[in-house]
């Protein structure tokens, strides 16, 4: 059963998408919004089971484990009503990243697209408008705990989407953290991650031709110490 009334519940959601909506705009890039431009699709689940059921016939398999998604294909966001509110707010920040970089790019390294979603997802609203980025203490532990597994950020910034979800707990944790440390740290580390995002707006040349032009130069021994410095520091921090 329903902790809160349907329509108390859909309510909340949709406020925390369209708070969502207006600060990514604010931050990220301004989408053109025309009266013929759709909306974006939302379908909350009043529980787990019509939420697996409906993914069940509709993308052929469920989604164990999980409390929504969003399918680039269909171009809908799937959320149910997990128990624990915060949870939700969490699930909808960071399923409603996916659904808006959708529209803003096509084809994102899987890391940017997760590593921000991740970013996101626990945004707090700080005077009159959100920002994500806060400590997240459960990804600084998985980080320093597989320190040894954890692959050279060459190889993870170029790496296949296939390595990134086998080792999801690992890579989601490294996504977050190396969006943090390109847009929290240096300002030359902040150049790195606009010129992604431009050259990936854009959307001419690859996902591989956007990575290479913002990385242009970089020495990868140096940025990897800094970042492994800079986990360490969020870690002394907490």
């Amino acid at each position: 059963e329903l902790a809160v009334e349907p329509k108390v519940l859909s309510d909340d959601a949709i406020k925390v998408l369209e708070e969502s909506y207006a600060a990514l705009q604010g931050q990220f890039a301004q989408l053109v919004e025309r009266p013929d431009t759709p909306k974006f699709p939302v379908y909350l689940f009043s529980g787990e089971s019509g939420y697996q059921e409906y993914n069940s016939q509709i993308l052929g398999q469920t989604m164990p484990h999980s409390a929504g998604l969003y399918s680039p294909v269909l171009k809908q966001l799937l959320i149910w009503n997990v128990p624990k509110r915060e949870d939700m707010v969490k699930t909808i920040r960071h399923e409603g990243f996916h659904q808006f970089l959708d529209r803003v790019m096509i084809d994102p390294p899987v890391w940017l697209n997760e590593g921000m979603a991740e970013f996101w997802e626990t945004a707090k609203k700080e005077g009159a408008k959100f920002t994500g980025g806060q400590p997240r203490p459960d990804h600084i532990a998985t980080l320093l705990r597989s320190k040894k597994a954890i692959p050279k950020l060459k190889d993870f910034v170029y790496g296949p989407r296939s390595d990134f979800y086998l080792f999801a707990q690992q890579r989601y944790a490294q996504g977050w953290a190396l969006v943090h440390f390109l847009r929290k740290s240096t300002p030359a580390n902040q150049k790195i991650f606009q010129t992604l995002f431009d050259a990936l707006r854009s959307g001419e040349g690859t996902s591989k031709a956007a990575l290479d032009k913002a990385f242009a130069g970089v020495d990868w021994a140096k940025l990897d110490t800094e970042w492994w410095e800079y986990v360490e520091k969020m870690a002394k921090a907490k």
